[in-house]
């Protein structure tokens, strides 16, 4: 199993935590769990939200050169949900 964390800038109020765990889902058939690591809620009023996806394959040891496609699979899924990665 590979954890990679990822921050998210996102509007808090209009994040639904199924529909992210669905859509990463869809993305990437390693991908095992999702999980809310952090919310950071900044002064001028901006959210950052941390989630820690875990990547498992029942077949072969993974690395996390092999996951950056499903990475930034996972990333383009979560977009269209107003979860920008944050860079």
């Amino acid at each position: 199993e590979i954890e990679i964390d990822l921050t998210f800038n996102a509007d808090i109020s209009a994040v639904k935590f199924d529909k992210i765990k669905m859509a990463a889902a869809a993305a990437s058939e390693l991908l095992d769990e999702v999980v809310v690591k952090d919310i950071y809620f900044s002064e001028d009023g901006s959210c950052a939200l941390t989630l820690r996806f875990s990547f498992v394959s029942g077949d072969r040891t993974l690395t996390k050169q092999e996951l950056a496609p499903a990475t930034e699979a996972v990333c383009k899924a979560l977009e269209p949900m107003g979860l920008v990665l944050k860079i």
